[in-house]
C-alpha cells in the first residue's frame, strides 16, 4: 500500500492550494485568534494594544508552519518557541484584515470558532479606528471598548494572573478620570508582575 506523503514544502504548497477547505479545517482546530495589552509608560493611556493570529505546532510540523504562512502571501513569519514547538504568527493589523480574515469569510470556520473570530473582526474594527489615541476620555474609554472585547475573546484561554492581568487593567481603566501620570503607569505595570510572581507561588505550593 502506498502512502501520498507530503514531506516536502512544494507538496504541501499544492496540496493547500487545491484544498483550501482543508486549511480552513485544519485551523478551526488549531488556530488561534487572540489580544492583549502591552503596559507601556511611553503611550498616553499606559497601553499598547495588540492583535494576533496564530497556530502553534510541534517543531517536527515547522514545515507545514511554514506553507502555511506562504499560503498566506508570507503575511507574518515562523517562530521558534519553548517546548521543542514553533509558531505561526501574523500581527499586524493590515495584513490580519486583508490576509487573513478574507480566507476565512471564503472559507468558513465552525461554530465556536467562528463566533470567535466574530469577536476578532470587531476588535481588529476597533484598532483600525485609531480612536485610542489622543488624550480626552474618549480615547479611554476606546481602550475599556477593547478591554471588555478581550475579555470575550480570550474568555477561555485566560486562566490565572492573564485573566486576574485584564481585570486589573479594566478596573484601572474604569478609574481613570484624566491622563494617568508616569507613577500611575508604573504602578500598573507593578500590579500586573505581582500577580504574575503571586501565580508562580502558588503554583509552588
Amino acid at each position: 500500500m502506498k502512502f501520498t506523503k507530503f514531506d516536502t514544502l512544494e507538496r504541501l504548497r499544492k496540496f493547500m492550494k487545491t484544498n483550501p477547505s482543508w486549511v480552513s479545517g485544519f485551523l478551526d482546530g488549531e488556530g488561534c485568534f487572540t489580544g492583549s495589552f502591552q503596559i507601556d509608560k511611553g503611550n498616553t493611556w499606559g497601553l499598547q494594544p495588540q492583535a494576533e493570529f496564530n497556530v502553534v505546532q510541534n517543531n517536527v510540523d515547522r514545515l507545514l508552519l511554514e506553507a502555511l504562512k506562504e499560503d498566506f502571501d508570507n503575511r507574518g513569519g515562523v517562530y521558534a518557541r519553548p517546548n521543542n514547538t514553533s509558531v505561526y504568527s501574523v500581527r499586524k493589523t493590515k495584513d490580519l484584515r486583508e490576509g487573513i480574515l478574507p480566507y476565512f469569510i471564503s472559507y468558513p470556520l465552525i461554530y465556536n470558532k467562528a463566533r470567535e473570530l466574530e469577536r476578532f473582526y470587531k476588535y481588529l474594527d476597533l484598532l483600525s479606528e485609531n480612536k485610542e489615541i489622543g488624550n480626552t476620555l474618549n480615547s479611554k474609554d476606546q481602550f475599556l471598548k477593547l478591554a471588555l472585547i478581550l475579555k470575550e475573546l480570550n474568555g477561555k484561554r485566560l486562566v490565572g494572573h492573564k485573566s486576574d492581568r485584564l481585570d486589573l487593567i479594566i478596573d484601572w481603566l474604569n478609574n481613570l478620570t484624566d491622563v494617568p501620570s508616569v507613577e500611575a503607569k508604573f504602578n500598573l505595570r507593578e500590579g500586573a508582575k505581582q500577580l504574575k510572581l503571586s501565580k508562580k507561588e502558588n503554583d509552588l505550593f
